[in-house]
């Protein structure tokens, strides 16, 4: 039986982190205490948010489905039609915007037990995501070729494929 509320959310991503082999995998004994160390937690939100925002833009490989195509006859130095066909309609659907990790969420803790410290510890953490967005642009202003990638107006608040 899995445990209950977050203990079992974390359960999952341990389950889940190690068959993927990230390096940033907690060591299962810290959950019996439930005491995940705060940077496993951060690398798990930063995976499913910036991390998938920078790799998952497949809407830019429009320009030249060589770069991208599922894959390829052997000795031909480009995909066929239809792997071509099937990239595009992939890219076409999965890079549709979504929702972004900067916006008012403070609805969804209406109701809650804790509701006025969890809007507050929102409402915190929308703050230093516009700190980080400052950043983000001060440092894109200073450069050649700009990296919006980790902008939270830009993350988008999931992996919504």
């Amino acid at each position: 039986p899995e445990a209950p509320g977050h203990m079992g959310f974390m359960a999952a991503m341990l389950r889940q982190s190690v068959e993927a082999h990230y390096k940033a995998s907690a060591n299962a004994s810290l959950l019996d205490k439930c005491e995940l160390p705060i940077d496993v937690i951060e690398a798990y939100l930063w995976t499913v948010t910036a991390w998938h925002r920078h790799v998952g833009s497949v809407g830019d490989y429009y320009a030249d489905p060589d770069l991208a195509a599922f894959s390829w006859k052997e000795g031909e130095t480009g995909p066929r039609p239809k792997q071509t066909m099937l990239m595009t309609v992939t890219a076409a659907f999965t890079s549709t915007p979504q929702p972004k990790l900067i916006e008012d969420y403070s609805h969804v803790f209406t109701g809650a037990k804790g509701e006025n410290e969890l809007r507050a510890l929102w409402a915190k953490f929308r703050e230093e995501l516009t700190a980080v967005q400052k950043g983000v642009r001060e440092r894109n202003a200073k450069r050649a070729i700009n990296n919006p990638h980790m902008d939270p107006a830009l993350v988008e608040c999931s992996v919504a494929v």
